[in-house]
């Protein structure tokens, strides 16, 4: 699962005084990222323990010489009904998030998992929809010069080298 996604098996490195990603065998990460928490102090049982997990690793900061995410399992035995199912707890840092990574990971590990987990929303109306996209050609001219004209104001790129990753 994690080759699938490379980004998942990188991790934050320094050279020459700017941040790069470095990539590590996908062995590693699957060791250093997934963690059963069975038969620790952190096992869940209840909501208390759950919520217990969560204050206690929280804020915990992830360190940088790995990738930058953890995915928490415990398995778990339904006692109404005696089927399997595994308790995951997914941790991430902000600078990781680009959106389909992280719904991909979760939806490879998660069956059934799709757009009514989400917040539901209305469909929008199709005057709302013709209209949008009779206007949206129009934005574009104004985004691209907007984004031509732009400065590097960002004090951790500002000057240096373009970085990768």
């Amino acid at each position: 699962m994690v080759p699938r996604w490379e980004k998942f098996t990188y991790k934050v490195t320094m050279v020459f005084g700017d941040i790069y990603y470095e990539k590590i065998p996908a062995d590693t990460a699957i060791e250093r990222c997934f963690k059963v928490i069975q038969g620790t102090k952190y096992e869940c049982k209840t909501k208390q323990d759950l919520e217990m997990f969560v204050e206690d690793n929280l804020n915990v900061k992830i360190p940088l010489d790995g990738p930058q995410w953890r995915a928490f399992v415990q398995p778990f035995k339904d006692p109404e009904t005696g089927k399997d199912y595994y308790i995951q707890i997914w941790k991430q840092h902000h600078s990781f998030m680009d959106g389909m990574s992280s719904m991909g990971m979760i939806g490879s590990m998660a069956k059934g998992f799709g757009p009514s987990m989400f917040i539901p929303f209305k469909s929008v109306p199709l005057w709302q929809r013709l209209l949008l996209r009779m206007v949206a050609p129009f934005s574009v001219f104004t985004f691209l010069v907007n984004m031509l004209n732009a400065r590097d104001r960002n004090i951790l790129t500002k000057g240096k080298r373009t970085m990768t990753g």
